[in-house]
């Protein structure tokens, strides 16, 4: 049996059902509906249909109103001739904030009661489906005011922030402040200040290679000096090297911990140089074809239902003596290991739903989806195992220093435990070594210097920065891949590599029978780094605005506080309302309070004559003589942060862009711009070139003109453009050629003798400044335009 879905565009064909089923992503509904069988029909949302926009939606009492998503009407049709078909209708959005509002908002725009049956399920599989299915729920309203006390807190950050930034620091509107975004960049700028302050200090490393087998073992003490390095390696040619060896001992490897959401997107960036955004869009798509369980989450227990399973497969296959101890394998508290303010989501960690699947195929797949997977799938198993056992030796050689020695640490698997996944082997020399007779003279073949530097900062990659907000609690972890792709798209950071520093060093090699050292001198790079997290000019810019003047909203533990305040809502202690009055009053006080000084502690300026200001279209000097106030172009390759800090070591010179424009100032919002072309200079004003005349040019020179001496021509011009359209002519005998104003923008009209009629060309598709073209780029353009083909017009 079959209904009809009639639709404005066309019909839709579907089995008969009773039940609907609202997901959120497409991708889902055909599995489910395989799991259910008849009667169920899955349709998706396409994720959220409904924001908010502006303040304004907000009213003083927190209650918001809407807008709804143009995008998303198509979906939505769909979906609403599907609920007049229904005789049921659940909801089974993401088990996460986001899907808990999703649902909401489902109920709330169809009007349907809260009461309406919702399921939960962390996996794609018919087992996850019909268990769901067996225990229904209802929509959480504490979780749906988290979700909306994160969205009303975060735009009250952008809206009343973001337009400082834009005042102060750059009139470029994508510049923005946010309330886990902020700490982020503080974070990359703070590491990038320290590895720039820090001096870099090398240090000389001793190897020493003994035995017949030629065994490289390291010298446990670092030389800063150079020639204490040297006088060592003279001092080894006539030292009785002694080798001695300690008793083997156990150690244990523990196995690797389940996966959350900061740990895969930490091990996807160090592993396969992902983004954490490629690593979230990838688990989706795992996650939608039912091959792992949910990707958002930071719980790191599994299922009692799946542990079963998975021992069951390690017993099969290694032995139980592999299986993991009941501490490892038993329930684990919700959020160990992660936050401290409280959970966030009931999940299971992350994990494979499928034990028998270990390869995906190239047809479905592409390598890096299938490359996660495999990570996935191996580590699944791993967390489950015992730990490994190696039994070491520590070998040690005497050196000519007291109480200095060479060291290798040969071990031997004595249980492979998790480990036998991708393997493990004994270290080469083990049965040697522990072989040799202690207190035994040693002879080297080789002592040899290596040059390093001894620095302790780098530059951060994204997993470093997923680590950073996971130790200072700053937003959850399903939101680090967005926080951080936040600071790409701002331009604030980017991806790159660090040139690092050349340094000439020497290296110093002693041989057996050989009595001379070998001096070995070099030109060595230090501290270079690839593929880190770079932030740039702008980054820096708005990081010091921000924390100069607004620490107090995006200082670490305010944005932590804020966040287990937003857990408490979600948990019930806390009333939504509650938290977002407080939060409204605290940045309206903080803005209060800086106001007032912000202008003159930003206050710039320089040569004791020039302030240096944020206009329009960039960085400015204003320059005051009475009451004449002219604006003078900075270079785009300052920034208000490099000007502000070396204020006194620029000068007007050494700011001012001379390549042809000069701010004037501002008339009736538009700025008005001194430029130079070649025929001379003119005046650029909301948006339209206006020439100067000889006479103007007599009365005003050019280096004194300001915008008091250019706003009656501004006026004059506006009052005749009406009168006269022709902005430029071109003098030639034969032909009539100008360029005049018109309706839609300038045009050229042409005209020659033999013409009977004018030829009228648009400029608005061509990039020519009216001011500035020539003749011949004139004429370019008409023959182009006469060489194009005619259209026939035929009657039908």
């Amino acid at each position: 049996m079959y209904t009809y879905i009639f639709l404005p565009d066309k019909a839709y064909m579907v089995k008969s059902f009773h039940t609907l089923i609202i997901v959120e992503s497409p991708a889902k509904c055909k599995k489910i509906e395989e799991f259910l069988g008849d009667g169920y029909v899955v349709c998706a949302s396409y994720g959220h249909f409904r924001k908010i926009s502006s303040l304004e939606q907000i009213t003083e009492e927190f209650k918001i109103t809407f807008e709804f998503m143009k995008e998303k009407s198509k979906y939505l049709t769909v979906l609403t001739k599907y609920m007049k078909e229904a005789r049921n209708i659940i909801i089974a959005t993401d088990d996460d904030r986001e899907g808990e509002a999703i649902g909401w908002h489902i109920c709330d725009h169809f009007k349907l009661p809260l009461t309406t049956p919702r399921i939960l399920f962390n996996e794609i599989s018919k087992r996850a489906i019909l268990t769901a299915m067996q225990n229904q729920t209802v929509i959480n309203m504490d979780i749906v005011y988290a979700q909306q006390a994160r969205q009303v807190i975060d735009l009250l950050i952008g809206f009343k922030i973001s337009p400082v930034l834009w005042e102060h620091v750059s009139r470029n509107n994508n510049l923005s402040a946010g309330r886990c975004q902020t700490p982020a960049l503080h974070m990359v700028s703070e590491n990038h200040r320290e590895c720039e302050s820090q001096i870099a200090k090398l240090v000389h490393k001793v190897d020493g290679y003994f035995t017949s087998k030629n065994i490289c073992f390291q010298l446990s003490h670092t030389f800063d000096d150079e020639q204490d390095a040297l006088s060592f390696i003279k001092l080894s040619q006539s030292h009785d090297h002694i080798f001695s060896s300690d008793k083997s001992t156990n150690i244990s490897i523990a196995p690797p911990k389940p996966l959350i959401t900061s740990s895969i997107q930490q091990e996807c960036s160090n592993r396969f140089h992902m983004s954490p955004k490629e690593t979230m869009k990838i688990c989706q798509h795992l996650y939608e074809e039912g091959y792992i369980t949910y990707m958002r989450t930071d719980s790191r227990k599994y299922s009692p239902e799946f542990i079963q399973l998975v021992v069951g497969c390690i017993v099969d296959k290694y032995g139980a003596s592999y299986i993991g101890d009941s501490e490892q394998l038993g329930p684990i508290t919700k959020g160990e290991e992660s936050c401290d303010n409280g959970v966030q989501e009931a999940h299971e960690a992350i994990r494979i739903t499928q034990l028998a699947f270990n390869k995906l195929s190239d047809e479905q797949f592409t390598k890096r989806e299938q490359s996660v997977y495999h990570f996935i799938y191996n580590h699944t198993f791993k967390t489950c195992m015992a730990k490994c056992v190696m039994e070491q030796c520590v070998c040690s050689v005497t050196s000519p220093m007291t109480n200095i020695l060479y060291k290798h640490k040969p071990r031997k698997v004595r249980f492979a435990g998790w480990k036998i996944i991708e393997g493990v082997e004994d270290d080469e020399y083990y049965g040697y070594l522990t072989r040799l007779k202690t207190n035994q003279k040693m002879k080297y073949s080789k002592i040899s210097t290596s040059v390093h530097v001894s620095q302790t900062k780098t530059h951060y990659t994204e997993a470093r920065i997923i680590q950073r907000l996971e130790e200072e609690h700053i937003g959850r972890p399903s939101t680090y891949a967005s926080i951080i792709d936040k600071l790409f798209s701002r331009n604030y950071v980017c991806k790159g590599d660090v040139e690092g520093q050349s340094y000439k060093v020497n290296t110093y090699v002693i041989e057996d029978g050989v009595s001379s050292v070998e001096t070995n001198t070099s030109e060595k790079m230090f501290q270079v780094e690839h593929n880190k997290v770079i932030v740039q000019p702008m980054g820096l810019s708005v990081d010091t605005f921000l924390y100069t003047f607004y620490d107090s909203l995006f200082n670490y533990t305010f944005t932590r506080d804020m966040e287990a305040s937003i857990d408490d809502i979600a948990v019930g202690k806390r009333k939504y309302v509650d938290v977002c009055r407080e939060f409204k009053q605290y940045i309206a006080h903080q803005m209060a309070a800086q106001k007032s000084i912000i202008s003159e502690k930003q206050r710039v300026m320089i040569d004791n004559k020039y302030e240096c200001l944020v206009a329009k279209y960039g960085i400015v000097l204003k320059e005051q003589n009475d009451d004449k106030v002219v604006f003078h172009k900075v270079k785009k390759t300052f920034t208000m942060e490099d000007i502000r800090s070396n204020q006194t070591k620029y000068t007007f010179e050494s700011l001012v862009d001379k390549s042809g424009k000069r701010v004037l100032g501002e008339y009736k919002g538009n700025d008005v711009e001194l430029r130079n072309g070649p025929y001379g200079h003119y005046i650029f004003y909301d948006g339209r070139n206006i020439r100067l005349s000889n006479e103007q040019k007599q009365k005003h020179s050019i280096d004194s003109m300001n915008l008091a001496t250019v706003i009656d021509i501004l006026d004059d011009e506006s009052k005749t453009e009406k009168k006269s359209s022709v902005l430029r002519v071109f003098d030639d005998k034969s032909n009539n050629i100008s360029i005049r104003e018109g309706k839609y923008g300038p045009y050229i009209f042409y005209k020659t003798k033999k013409m009977k009629s004018a030829k009228f060309i648009g400029l608005s598709s061509h990039d020519v400044d009216v001011e500035m073209v020539d003749k011949k780029q004139i004429m370019d353009i008409i023959s182009n335009e006469f060489s194009k083909p005619k259209t026939e017009w035929k009657n039908k």
